[in-house]
């Protein structure tokens, strides 16, 4: 695991999947639901009327948007597909993990050429962490589809 990262538990990635799935049905169904859900839907409307308002606020004081405009609806819109994508992705069952490789080269210090890297990671390598039952989460060894890295050499030293 990459360091800096912090380590998914089993218990706390059961509690994540668990937690997101009641609020995602509770936000996606209509209708006659139970007292629970409904406030649960209501406070995610809440909040997403509170971001979009907040953005509004900053985006209303460099332009001349006002509360009717087309604006209030394209924010507001915006926020609910950010919400609607922070809700998939904690539904999915594993992590995915961006992995860079450790070059080995002298870092840029932005001082001299030939301190420069040698190589380019032209497409990181994507691992996942844990299988799709939300278990096994001390394993990032699957490489997920074809997403190996690829890294080109730019020349010797």
């Amino acid at each position: 695991m990459p360091s800096g990262w912090p380590k998914p538990t089993q218990r706390s990635e059961e509690w994540r999947y668990v937690t997101i799935r009641e609020w995602s049905e509770s936000v996606e169904q209509p209708g006659s639901q139970s007292t629970t859900k409904q406030k649960q839907k209501a406070d995610y409307e809440s909040t997403l009327d509170s971001a979009a308002g907040d953005i509004l606020h900053v985006v209303s004081d460099v332009s001349h948007s006002d509360e009717d405009s087309k604006t209030v609806k394209e924010i507001r819109g915006i926020v609910q597909l950010a919400a609607n994508f922070w809700l998939k992705m904690g539904s999915q069952r594993c992590r995915i993990i961006v992995m860079l490789p450790n070059l080995d080269d002298d870092a840029a210090d932005g001082r001299r050429r030939e301190h420069l890297p040698r190589k380019l990671v032209a497409q990181p390598e994507l691992r996942r962490i844990g299988n799709f039952l939300g278990q096994q989460l001390d394993s990032i060894d699957e490489v997920v589809g074809e997403c190996y890295r690829d890294i080109h050499d730019l020349g010797g030293k």
